[in-house]
């Protein structure tokens, strides 16, 4: 995968250094924007604005907005229903891993829900994704106090999930959660329709969930569609709100 890294048009020299450091990380190659004509003729371009590192995948757009995240803070502060929740309970001072960063809205409600006591460590492999989100937590959620001080209780990695179970110790999270790309799409937004195109899809979970089973000391819980067969990748307990489209499936570790 070629990646292209370049700035908004008139940058200043700060965007240009910053988008020639971020072309090493991601093994990418910088081109000044002038060089470059319509983002609209390349595979993959990381652009760095003033504000935001936003990503193209063949003319669609992936940038990062905390809105949904922001949604779901405000319905838990005022006692309405949030799936994690109903889900988890009382997960306060757990230690969390995310396997699966996207767009980072399940991170922030994960933070939320940890309080300061815990912490939530976010995975994502594809090195666009984390880029872009990467940037968001580091500049354009700065403008939501809230929000930003949920993110300064996050680690973000940018790793393979398999890589990285494969290297942490028994009971290190007592949470760990997978909310995979799904292979039947339930929704049409265009953040998500541009993030199929860069996502690495997650195949073999049942390998993944053995890992995680060894790793987490409380629970493995793995978001998919409603049809999804949980029971094939090792989750015999699953979860669905009245009315929702997706279920979880679950697994609780009993003490030894």
């Amino acid at each position: 995968m070629g990646i292209i890294c370049t700035t908004s048009q008139k940058p200043t020299e700060k965007m240009k250094q910053t988008s020639k450091k971020i072309a090493e990380l991601v093994d990418g190659k910088y081109v000044p924007r002038k060089n470059l004509g319509s983002l609209n003729r390349h595979t993959y371009v990381l652009v760095v604005t003033k504000s935001a590192v936003n990503a193209y995948n063949n003319g669609k757009k992936f940038t990062f907005h905390p809105s949904m995240a922001m949604l779901r803070i405000k319905r838990i502060d005022n006692n309405e229903i949030d799936t994690f929740t109903k889900l988890l309970g009382d997960i306060s001072g757990w230690r969390v891993l995310d396997c699966t960063l996207g767009l980072g809205a399940d991170t922030l409600v994960l933070s939320k829900l940890v309080g300061n006591t815990g912490f939530v460590t976010s995975l994502e492999k594809s090195k666009i994704i984390y880029q872009v989100v990467k940037s968001g937590f580091e500049n354009i959620i700065y403008n939501y106090p809230e929000l930003y001080s949920l993110s300064r209780n996050v680690r973000l990695t940018n790793i393979d999930f398999n890589r990285y179970l494969d290297n942490v110790e028994r009971n290190s999270y007592d949470l760990i959660y997978f909310d995979p790309m799904f292979q039947k799409p339930l929704e049409n937004s265009a953040a998500i329709s541009s993030l199929r195109g860069i996502a690495h899809s997650s195949r073999n979970l049942r390998q993944s969930i053995t890992k995680a089973k060894r790793v987490a000391k409380e629970a493995v819980v793995v978001k998919n569609n409603k049809n999804y067969p949980f029971n094939s990748i090792g989750l015999d307990n699953t979860f669905t709100l009245p009315s929702s489209s997706v279920s979880y499936g679950i697994y609780i570790k009993k003490e030894d």
